[in-house]
């Protein structure tokens, strides 16, 4: 009788063993990583605060970007185009996330929108990130 004790606590104790070692080498946990990119700029005729790219492993979006005129408001149109460009290594190398057009009114400011959804077949990692910039005419 206590030999076969001794067996299944044996017998257990390997198991135990076999179950953490077989956990450790093919670990079940699968890691999303989520990122949020801030960004602004500046010239000497404006700046621009808060453009974001979002990632994520089912999407990407960029864009809502606030856009200031740094010299005299009287001085342009108040009516400006503005284009965002994220250039991306890879598929979408190039493609301008967000167009928009809009007035810059009395707050001093003109805000984008959001833009730039894409879906989990073409969403971005972050080592696809190469560099953004804005051209306002």
């Amino acid at each position: 009788m206590r030999k076969n004790l001794i067996f299944i606590l044996a017998s257990l104790s390997f198991i135990t063993v076999l179950i953490l070692i077989t956990h450790h080498l093919f670990p079940k946990t699968i890691e999303h990583k989520y990122f949020l990119l801030q960004m602004k700029g500046e010239t000497q005729s404006w700046r621009v605060e808060d453009y974001q790219i979002a990632i994520s492993p089912t999407f990407s979006a960029a864009g809502s970007a606030k856009v200031y005129y740094l010299g005299d408001l009287s001085q342009i149109d108040n009516e400006i185009q503005i284009e965002f460009y994220n250039d991306f290594f890879g598929p979408q190398k190039g493609e301008a996330y967000l167009r928009g057009t809009g007035s810059i009114g009395n707050k001093g400011y003109y805000e984008t929108g959001g833009g730039g959804l894409t879906d989990e077949a073409h969403s971005l990692t972050l080592n696809q990130i190469g560099k953004t910039y804005a051209v306002i005419t």
